[in-house]
């Protein structure tokens, strides 16, 4: 535990130094020195203090910690930025009652609901950058991006596959070009692929009633 992330989760619960070191039994002095990078925090002592304060590790590591990131570094940094997040939310959520993955995520709309019942999102694509950033904002992960470049195989397993592609063409106010679209019509077969690699029990998906009567 680096210095830093330690002095962001004690302020965001609100204890002093005396108060955090009291709560996992070690001297004021040895979590000052903690705070400074004089000694370095065990993980168990981390995890013990996750306990004691009966605090959710997400919403301390994922949306505190993690909410440094500026607009122009996800740009300029995705690749490494949505490793980074992604490999400490799966940490995180790996002892959830469930797992899932968010596709065309947006800003998050379909996570919140399924993180409100228990689930740990293991994965997430969003393509726009603006979107991205909004998403990182909220639950301090970035997105990957374009799900045509993600190998398949290489997401998460996972219980439940949520997904909210694209529907302006299976939309009765758009031209209905439905999946002679060539490039949102062609979103829902690289879901089709997701399913096929990692056989979830369950794909959630959002879109327009036009999509259950286009082309019969």
């Amino acid at each position: 535990m680096s210095p830093e992330k330690l002095i962001i989760a004690r302020q965001s619960l609100s204890l002093t130094q005396k108060k955090a070191a009291d709560l996992i039994q070690v001297s004021q002095r040895t979590w000052q020195q903690w705070e400074l990078g004089q000694r370095h925090m065990h993980p168990a002592f981390w995890e013990l203090f996750l306990i004691k304060t009966d605090c959710k590790l997400k919403e301390i590591e994922m949306k505190t910690i993690f909410s440094e990131f500026t607009q122009k570094d996800i740009k300029t940094r995705h690749g490494e930025l949505a490793d980074l997040t992604h490999q400490e939310e799966q940490r995180i959520n790996k002892n959830k009652s469930f797992k899932f993955i968010d596709l065309f995520a947006g800003i998050g709309g379909i996570r919140t609901a399924f993180e409100a019942v228990g689930g740990g999102c293991v994965f997430s694509s969003e393509i726009d950058s603006h979107a991205q950033y909004t998403y990182y904002s909220n639950y301090g992960v970035v997105p990957y991006g374009d799900i045509n470049e993600i190998e398949k195989d290489s997401i998460p397993e996972h219980e439940i596959l949520c997904g909210g592609f694209p529907c302006q063409p299976f939309s009765h106010m758009g031209k209905r070009e439905g999946f002679e679209h060539p490039t949102q019509g062609t979103m829902f077969h690289e879901i089709l692929k997701i399913v096929d690699a990692k056989n979830p029990r369950v794909i959630f998906l959002e879109n327009v009633p036009g999509i259950l009567n286009h082309d019969n």
